[in-house]
């Protein structure tokens, strides 16, 4: 038998995690459901501004919901006895992490996004029901919805470690730590700025008012078409892959 993965002991595994607490995840949809069907009725009807509630819900669902989610998917290192029954199952370290990491960046996205697309249509109906003018109706497979899918798979790969180690609050703390690091970014960018630029400067922080600014045609064609192109091409295949892997040896060095 393969140590490292197996097949049939992934799938055991798999059925496991899908099925362990899914009582209460339903719950949870369901009730989400429903409450964003409620909301958009008193939109509709009485307060009006439905026009705009899909297009602000999706992020919350998928970004709020989702990285909530990802943050409690390792609940059984709230205490040790859980962590403890959950290290001595029979399953390669690889098979437990592939596992979360499949309930959280595959299934999780594909069923909420589905069934807020139900939702939407079901709203959308009772709105052309109630009025007769059109709007400009939200999309899953408008751009606006593909970049907050992108984004809630970066986030998740971070919030996915911050679920491995810590131990309680791992949502609240993941995001402080986010918080921490682009204030810690954000400086040391201002500060490599000034030293860099140290002569463009009059003073200690204020840019001499007679600068002139004017940016070469070659800089401006670069920041608007390649720079995106290769900041999305280090975020797919140099900080996911980077993330997931911190993630798995954090979880294996848990093991030991």
């Amino acid at each position: 038998m393969n140590n490292t993965f197996d097949f049939n002991r992934f799938s055991l595994l798999l059925k496991k995690e899908l099925w362990s607490g899914n009582k209460k995840t339903l719950i949870v949809a369901g009730a989400i459901f429903g409450f964003l069907i409620l909301i958009a009725i008193l939109q509709i009807y009485w307060s009006g501004g439905y026009e705009r509630m899909n297009w602000n819900m999706f992020p919350m669902v998928i970004l709020g919901g989702g990285l909530i989610f990802t943050s409690v998917i390792f609940h059984e290192f709230n205490d040790k006895t859980g962590t403890h029954h959950y290290l001595s199952l029979p399953a390669s370290t690889f098979e437990k992490f592939l596992s979360k990491w499949l309930i959280t960046a595959v299934l999780f996205p594909i069923v909420a996004s589905s069934l807020f697309w139900i939702y939407s249509k079901i709203g959308d109906a009772i709105y052309f029901n109630h009025v007769s003018s059109g709007y400009t109706y939200w999309k899953l497979t408008d751009w606006w919805s593909i970049f907050i899918l992108k984004t809630y798979i970066v986030y998740q790969s971070t919030y996915l470690i911050g679920a491995i180690v810590f131990q309680k609050y791992t949502f609240f703390k993941t995001s402080v730590v986010h918080w921490v690091f682009g204030i810690a970014s954000s400086t040391l960018a201002a500060i490599l700025f000034r030293i860099i630029f140290a002569d463009q400067f009059d003073g200690m922080f204020y840019i001499d008012q007679h600068l002139n600014m004017q940016t070469s045609d070659e800089v401006i064609h670069f920041m608007e078409n390649r720079f995106p192109s290769i900041l999305e091409f280090a975020l797919w295949f140099l900080v996911l892959p980077i993330m997931w892997a911190v993630g798995f040896f954090k979880l294996k060095e848990k093991e030991a």
